[in-house]
């Protein structure tokens, strides 16, 4: 081989391995990274987490997790158990704080939050919501979905008269839709959408993940 095709095919495998190293490097940082690829700064919380909230743990924790979810989304039903898993875990060092983001591809999305809601004036979002994602798969495509989702209010003792009165309430509306809002303004475009001590998550690979971020913020604390 002559010295002029020598020089021809080092310069094309040279590069070959800079577009192929290129393009790997370029997925992982999308992994790592989703919707962050202009450089543009983290998504931060824009609404504070505040006494309309629903939330369950420490009041006074210094690590608060903030999730915007929506209750017939799979990929929030999938990480239903990890969430409540530490929450238990990390009950005295942690505040988790739930915000509706119902999802229009979704067909019982926000009816789904309506009825947390409206459990909620009775004292039973957290029962509502536990139930809604352990049983996701039984009324999510199901045309009867109301009804199902009504025998589990009965199941959980609520009043079903106020029940009803309540989910003709515009405060739940007007509470679904700032949820909704300060979700947009957050820069969610998605669920679940998880923020950190005010800092949108956007390293989840996996689900242990999640709680790796937790852990480490707790052990920061000082």
């Amino acid at each position: 081989m002559n010295i002029k095709k020598k020089i021809e095919r080092g310069a094309i495998w040279f590069f070959t391995v800079v577009i192929i190293g290129g393009s790997i490097w370029g997925l992982i940082k999308l992994s790592k990274n989703p919707g962050n690829t202009n450089g543009e700064p983290v998504s931060a919380l824009a609404e504070p987490v505040n006494l309309n909230d629903w939330s369950e743990g420490n009041p006074n924790a210094k690590v608060v997790l903030v999730e915007y979810s929506d209750f017939q989304c799979p990929a929030c039903a999938a990480y239903y158990p990890i969430v409540k898993q530490i929450a238990d875990r990390y009950s005295n060092k942690l505040l988790v704080v739930y915000r509706h983001f119902p999802l229009p591809q979704h067909k019982y999305a926000k009816l789904t939050a309506a009825y947390a809601e409206a459990a909620g004036r009775q004292g039973k979002f957290w029962e509502m919501h536990n139930k809604l994602f352990a049983n996701q798969s039984k009324w999510s495509n199901d045309s009867n979905a109301e009804d199902i989702i009504k025998n589990y209010a009965g199941e959980l003792g609520l009043d079903m008269a106020k029940l009803a009165v309540d989910l003709q309430s515009s405060e739940i509306d007007d509470k679904i839709n700032s949820d909704i809002d300060s979700g947009k303004k957050s820069g969610v475009d998605g669920t679940p959408a998880f923020f950190l001590n005010n800092q949108k998550i956007t390293n989840l690979n996996n689900f242990s993940d999640l709680e790796y971020d937790i852990q480490q913020a707790i052990q920061n604390i000082k």
